[in-house]
């Protein structure tokens, strides 16, 4: 084929993209666009084992022969500063222009970083976590002090705190809700770890927000909350969520209502451009939902590299995620609707850290939350699609998931 498909971002989704689209036999050129000049790596291990140990390598995604050995042009330090999408090319900051049949956005997410000045995070005042080079900062500077301060209780927040509390650091952890992963948890799963993490140390302050903030002669920051409350620390961290890396779209029509938004074969409502990962929207059960996940990213790649081909396929998942914070290993099948009625049926022993959640809205099974509890995700995510046979009233302690969808079938 003479077709050529560049793919901007080299993150799981673009690297997923090229790997599909060589896995199905396409010959044609393939052109990857990154920012950063290393090769693609895993991004889990970031706010976890790569900030414990300076010995801890980062994990690549392919290796550097794969690029090679697949003929996949991988054009690092590039970044692409314009879209024609009349004449189909694109243009980076040195004014080198490139032509596609098919173009893949791909270029993932970036942080809020709570209006605070680049330079208060260049002079290491302030950390936030994206990329290898902020986990390297991040494990520099966790070697050096003892009291860090997390602003924010997501996923990466509380990956972060967990990792730091195993390095013995004193940790705090500000957040403007009375939940920690607000948006992807149950509040009966968020009290259980805030319980869980107390009691291994962490201080919460819930209900509060950052304000300001002051740095004084010794490198000491002065923290300052919504209700001028004053909090000093030797690092402060910003993990208060993210927003679409979608700047570079902004001058043509890819954008509707400010949003880069997909059909369910992942196309963009300009032809040949597609979008995966991330930086897109899409519809879930008449709902629009933007994942952050290495799941949904690398499904939408594998399902993306087919429309390019004329597949025509529709992108159908199971969405699952998983976090490993300190002795918790936390995995979730399914969306949680955090504004529908919903009643909670538990499988196993919270005593114990092993258990599920089972989340019910009307009857209907929406999501699974496990808890040290590998067995029932990997059930409920393989039988996702009988969820609707597993009913409430049907929990006892004693319930066999394996069983129970075995003589469903």
């Amino acid at each position: 084929m003479d077709t050529k498909v560049l793919i901007i971002g080299a993150g799981h989704a673009g690297i997923e993209t090229a790997a599909s689209l060589r896995n199905l036999g396409f010959s044609g050129k393939i052109e990857i666009f990154d920012q950063e000049n290393t090769l693609p790596y895993q991004k889990p291990p970031l706010s976890k084992s790569y900030i414990k140990s300076f010995d801890t390598k980062e994990a690549l995604i392919r290796s550097k022969e794969w690029y090679v050995n697949n003929k996949i042009d991988l054009k690092l330090n590039t970044n692409i500063k314009f879209i024609d999408d009349k004449n189909k090319s694109l243009s980076d900051e040195k004014d080198n222009f490139y032509h596609y049949d098919k173009l893949v956005i791909a270029t993932g997410s970036k942080n809020n970083l709570l209006g605070i000045d680049t330079k208060e995070y260049q002079k290491g005042n302030f950390f936030s976590l994206r990329n290898l080079e902020d986990s390297k900062r991040i494990r520099k500077k966790i070697s050096e002090i003892q009291f860090i301060t997390i602003i924010g209780a997501g996923f990466i927040g509380l990956e972060i705190a967990t990792t730091a509390l195993q390095l013995n650091k004193d940790v705090t952890i500000i957040e403007n809700s009375e939940n920690v992963m607000g948006r992807s948890i149950s509040q009966d799963l968020s009290k259980w770890l805030i319980n869980s993490y107390t009691k291994s140390g962490i201080k919460f302050i819930f209900n509060k927000s950052f304000k300001s903030f002051k740095s004084d002669e010794k490198s000491v920051i002065n923290v300052i909350l919504s209700d001028d409350t004053k909090i000093n620390s030797e690092m402060v961290l910003i993990s208060a969520g993210s927003q679409p890396n979608d700047l570079l779209f902004k001058s043509i029509k890819v954008n509707e209502f400010n949003k880069i938004k997909v059909n369910s074969f992942l196309e963009t409502s300009i032809n040949d451009i597609y979008a995966i990962g991330d930086c897109c929207f899409f519809e879930y059960y008449s709902k629009e939902v933007r994942l952050e996940s290495i799941q949904n990213a690398t499904d939408q790649a594998k399902t993306v590299a087919k429309n390019i081909l004329g597949m025509k396929e529709k992108y159908n998942f199971v969405p699952w995620f998983w976090s490993d914070q300190l002795n918790i290993k936390l995995q979730i099948v399914g969306l949680l609707d955090l504004n529908s009625n919903i009643e909670i049926k538990v499988l196993g022993s919270q005593e114990n850290s092993k258990f599920s959640n089972f989340i019910f809205a009307d009857n209907q099974l929406q999501a699974v939350e496990s808890i040290n509890s590998p067995g029932h995700h990997l059930i409920m995510k393989n039988n996702w699609g009988k969820r609707h046979l597993l009913k409430k009233d049907l929990f006892t302690s004693d319930l066999n998931l394996k069983n129970f969808f075995n003589s469903s079938t």
